[in-house]
């Protein structure tokens, strides 16, 4: 029997029929009215409007009056970067690189795709003057342009031309304000439906959960839009990090309503702003995986692959050639897989696997790259016999994913460049190269200021003889470990809660933002706004989450008011020899969180009995 979306969270109900036919149609059942609902919906959205006006307001006061607590050296550095794009463009015009004014689009196009071949070409032993990610490069290009529009003698980073990086961390801001309030509303209102503590089935009565779906969303876009840590790292700093919490709750979202190849295209975007998001998408995979719902698993990875195969394809993608056999071999996918295993493998179905196979394995067809030709038949493999296992309403994902292969064995057998992955994601890892960063006050803090350990010290070395393994384990290296392996038991978790259909879901997909600061080492202070945002949705599913939620929040705004006084020690100095005390120590109170959350993110809550 097909599961009910608002099937019980955790009873075992045999007559589950029975139950659903008093709620919808007992004889003393009456049905809430609708009014009341949409009466309080309507004063939820208009409470919202104004608490929006409202912030829009707070953060252009926290802008102008926090002059003395401005940290701009991100902000300077990106601007400086988008600048160079605009010389190189005006350049490729024919125009003086040196002249004011803004530079032609299609150049900046142009400029920007060639940018990071340039980076490479003039770093030094390996260290390049960025890291940025594809989209983000593309934001502060456009970013330094626009400015240029509006005055065309700025050459450097002042406070005015900061205003439309500030606008658009709102706009970010306003789509995560959006994104909690759906996410709370839509989980209150399933968790209302699924409950089943009646004494009886007939009369059974319910009142309507549609209020408290939307006061609860209604508190938790409060949270997210009055955010101590993002305004302060948003609208004082200021920095880029809110970026991803919007793209990672609409990801919860889109899980949560079975959209999970959405869920995967949120991922991939936010992979492509801030790298960091890599290290808690696998989830997404690993929960499906984990559950036995494969096909959810495909929709996530086809819509994550196809958003990054699209937006880096330029680089991947090499001739004309490449690209006609991309096309032929998408095209081969489209027409194998809509139709499953076929019911008679006849003389017409072979003739046609034939075809494919050979459009598909031809680049391997000639002594330079017949060694690789397993590439091409692990290709042929997945339009030929893969369909059989995937059910229909996968097939757009499967196409997807066949897509994204095809650029990535075009790009190795074709050529392609891949100084955008050696900048923008591979170069990052290798830039900070200590334990913490700044006032971060989380385990490897702990470890490098109380115990003096070294991120590239060895703890153990690991012996297998049988295997010819001999690995000398690096801090770093054990702590990537211990975050894996939690990140695992958060996807079991995950998996247990989705199949019970219960609201802690949510806790199993937010402890990862948890896990990553209090774990990881190269964490800087800011990183834990993360975690304080994006809890705020664990509203829904307890009082006491929220609190948990209130704690980070608390802890987040410490560390970044910590750094911005110590940067500028003249500002508030009483303040700063107050707060100075709390790092590392406050590192132990992360673990114990950290703790709290895995624990809540693993183990199932107990069964309840239902009442007969």
């Amino acid at each position: 029997m097909r599961r009910s979306r608002y099937s019980s969270l955790v009873e075992d109900v045999s007559d589950r029929r029975q139950f659903f036919a008093a709620y919808n149609g007992g004889a003393a059942y009456e049905r809430p009215s609708r009014l009341a609902g949409s009466v309080t919906l309507l004063l939820v959205l208009a409470l919202l409007a104004v608490a929006i006006v409202g912030g829009v307001q707070l953060r252009t006061v926290l802008w102008n009056r926090s002059t003395d607590l401005r940290t701009p050296d991100d902000a300077t550095q990106s601007f400086a970067t988008g600048l160079d794009v605009v010389r190189i463009a005006k350049a490729q015009a024919d125009e003086d690189p040196t002249s004011p004014g803004p530079a032609p689009w299609p150049d900046m196009l142009t400029a920007y795709l060639g940018y990071y071949h340039r980076v490479v070409d003039q770093s030094h032993d390996g260290k390049f003057a960025i890291d940025y990610p594809p989209l983000r490069l593309a934001i502060v290009a456009a970013w330094a342009n626009v400015a240029r529009m509006q005055d065309p003698s700025v050459m450097a980073y002042d406070d005015d031309v900061a205003q439309p990086m500030l606008r658009l961390n709102l706009a970010f801001e306003i789509a995560a304000t959006a994104a909690a309030f759906l996410l709370v509303a839509y989980w209150i209102r399933r968790k209302r439906l699924a409950r089943h503590e009646r004494p009886q089935y007939p009369g059974l009565s319910e009142p309507s959960p549609l209020p408290r779906a939307a006061i609860g969303g209604l508190i938790a876009a409060l949270l997210v839009w009055f955010n101590p840590p993002i305004l302060l790292e948003a609208h004082v700093w200021p920095q880029w990090d809110v970026w991803l919490v919007p793209l990672y709750l609409l990801a919860m979202f889109y899980a949560s309503t079975e959209w999970f190849f959405a869920a995967g295209i949120c991922l991939a975007i936010g992979a492509l702003l801030k790298t960091q998001m890599l290290l808690v998408a696998p989830i997404f995979l690993l929960w499906p995986l984990f559950g036995g719902r494969f096909s959810e698993m495909l929709r996530v990875l086809g819509g994550f692959a196809l958003t990054i195969a699209l937006l880096t394809g330029y680089w991947l993608v090499n001739g004309d050639i490449a690209r006609i056999w991309i096309a032929g071999t998408v095209a081969c996918a489209a027409c194998f897989a809509p139709w499953g295993y076929p019911k008679r493998l006849g003389v017409s179905w072979w003739i046609a696997a034939a075809v494919a196979t050979g459009l598909v394995i031809w680049p391997w067809l000639n002594a330079n790259t017949v060694q690789s030709i397993w590439i091409g038949l692990i290709l042929a493999a997945m339009i030929l016999v893969a369909p059989w296992w995937i059910a229909k309403k996968t097939v757009p994902a499967w196409i997807a994913i066949v897509l994204a292969a095809a650029i990535l064995a075009s790009a190795c057998t074709f050529g392609a460049e891949w100084d955008w992955l050696k900048v923008g994601f591979l170069y990052g890892p290798r830039r900070f190269i200590q334990l913490a960063i700044g006032p971060a006050s989380n385990v490897p803090a702990l470890m490098a200021q109380t115990y003096g350990w070294k991120i590239d010290q060895i703890l153990f070395t690991l012996n297998i003889e049988r295997m010819a393994i001999h690995w000398n384990v690096t801090v770093r290296a054990f702590a990537i470990a211990i975050y894996a392996i939690s990140l695992v038991l958060c996807s079991i978790g995950a998996a247990i809660h989705d199949r019970r259909h219960d609201v802690h879901l949510l806790i199993s997909l937010i402890a990862p933002w948890v896990l990553l600061f209090a774990i990881l080492p190269q964490m800087h202070e800011r990183f834990l706004i993360w975690a304080a945002a994006i809890s705020a949705v664990a509203l829904a599913v307890s009082v006491g989450w929220g609190l948990m939620h209130v704690l980070l929040t608390a802890l987040s705004t410490l560390m970044i008011v910590h750094y911005l006084l110590q940067t500028h020690v003249n500002v508030a100095p009483s303040a700063l020899q107050k707060i100075a005390p709390t790092h590392p120590g406050l590192g132990w109170m992360m673990l114990l969180i950290a703790g709290i959350w895995l624990y809540a993110a693993f183990f199932p809550r107990e069964r309840r009995k239902v009442i007969r």
